[in-house]
């Protein structure tokens, strides 16, 4: 672990503490579920002008967009757990190392 000597209050707070990642992955459920999920479900933009051509490819990019930024904010959770600091051994280039900032 690095000494956190030299590091201002801020600093030290912002290296120990988790918030960011789980405040993130809140962050992209909201937004996943409530805004793309939404949208693939009733065709059309929320909120917006206008209609689609093709509603039922704006489904299913939207539903597809939804799932990665779910998928996004799982990995971004991961990040700030302990088992999610060493890389997994299916990495090709940095397979078992440990995270060097925390």
């Amino acid at each position: 672990m690095a000494s956190n000597a030299g590091l201002n209050a801020f600093e030290r707070f912002t290296r120990s503490s988790v918030w960011p990642a789980y405040a993130g992955f809140l962050w992209a459920l909201v937004y996943a579920v409530f805004v793309r999920f939404y949208e693939a479900a009733i065709g059309g933009v929320m909120g917006g002008y206008g209609r689609f051509s093709d509603t039922s490819a704006f489904s299913v990019s939207s539903y597809a967009a939804g799932v990665l930024i779910m998928l996004c904010g799982f990995i971004l959770l991961g990040l700030g757990r302990p088992w999610g600091r060493i890389v997994p051994g299916w990495m090709p280039l940095f397979r078992r190392k440990r995270s060097r900032v925390f």
